[in-house]
């Protein structure tokens, strides 16, 4: 998933995160169960990745 101006939030229980933000903030969450992989990058938003309860 790629974003010039626009945050990333996403929300799973299970993923392997590849994320960069050129002038955003990273947050993310970990797992130990990596089924998925995602790939997240932005220019100027933040990304946010949540492990889902």
């Amino acid at each position: 998933m790629n974003t010039l101006e626009g945050n990333i939030r996403v929300t799973t229980n299970n993923a392997t995160i590849e994320a960069n933000s050129n002038h955003g903030e990273i947050d993310l969450d970990t797992f130990f169960s990596k089924i998925s992989i995602w790939t997240l990058i932005s220019i100027h938003g933040d990304i946010t990745v949540l492990k889902q309860e």
